[in-house]
C-alpha cells in the first residue's frame, strides 16, 4: 500500500463532508457579524484587566473554539479581528 492509498482509505466520506460545513458556518459567522460580538463580550469580561488586550484574545479564543470546533478557524478569525482594534483599547 502506498500512502496516499493508506490516506484515501483512512478517511471516510462523513469526515470530508464537514470540511464545507466548516466553511459555511465560518461564513456565517463573519455575514451575522458572531465573531465581533464576541470579541466584543470578551472586551467587556476581561478588557478592563491588566494586558487586557492579551487577555481578550485569549478569551474571545476560548469562547469562539468552543463555537467552530476547529483551532484554524479560530486562530484566524480572533486573530483577524484583534489586529485592528483601535491601538490604545484594552491596554
Amino acid at each position: 500500500w502506498s500512502v496516499f492509498q493508506r490516506l484515501n482509505s483512512g478517511i471516510s466520506v462523513f469526515a470530508l463532508m464537514a470540511i464545507p460545513f466548516f466553511i459555511f458556518a465560518g461564513d456565517l459567522m463573519v455575514r451575522g457579524d458572531i465573531a465581533r460580538r464576541l470579541v466584543a463580550l470578551a472586551g467587556a469580561m476581561v478588557g478592563h484587566m491588566r494586558g487586557g488586550l492579551g487577555q481578550v484574545n485569549i478569551m474571545a479564543s476560548l469562547m469562539f473554539g468552543g463555537v467552530s470546533g476547529s483551532a484554524a478557524a479560530d486562530a484566524s478569525a480572533v486573530g483577524g479581528l484583534m489586529v485592528p482594534p483601535d491601538e490604545g483599547a484594552w491596554l
